[in-house]
């Protein structure tokens, strides 16, 4: 018997083979990964959110409601994606931006999260309110990067 998330996952795919000839690239994000980056988000399961190109709404997959968003993400998301996501989820899910930043000036220090990666996650899907506070807690000194990702990474608005 498949498993509760195994069955969700079908009925996702089947809202999304509804929008469009070809079922487009999705991504599923929401409470259980943001709260899982603990980083003091406590917002509660109540919704998952599934990034897609031309799907829109919200529908119901057994308990859980799931809306569908027309949002741009990464074609492989990392764990920094996911927390510039929160981010500008922030005032939807009322997250404690004092906790969060403590929590994240936190998490750096114990080399969590690649400052580089949060840096050019924020400044491709980060609202512009994202990167400037992810620019107050990475800091001026994240403009260079010896990874695949591009040399210049300051932030602009």
């Amino acid at each position: 018997m498949p498993s509760r998330s195994q069955t969700d996952l079908r009925a996702i795919r089947a809202i999304l083979d509804n929008c469009g000839a070809v079922r487009p690239p999705f991504l599923i994000s929401g409470p259980p990964i943001w709260n899982s980056l603990e980083l003091g988000s406590r917002a509660p399961e109540t919704r998952a959110f599934v990034y897609c190109k031309g799907c829109r709404g919200i529908s119901r997959v057994g308990r859980l409601a799931v809306e569908f968003r027309d949002r741009k993400f990464p074609d492989v998301p990392t764990v920094e994606y996911f927390v510039i996501d929160l981010l500008n989820n922030a005032g939807r899910i009322k997250l404690d931006l004092e906790l969060f930043q403590a929590e994240m000036r936190k998490a750096l220090k114990e080399r969590r999260f690649s400052r580089c990666a949060l840096a050019q996650m924020a400044r491709e899907y980060g609202r512009p309110k994202v990167r400037e506070l992810m620019e107050k807690i990475l800091g001026p000194q994240v403009r260079f990067c010896s990874t695949r990702m591009t040399p210049e990474l300051k932030m602009t608005r």
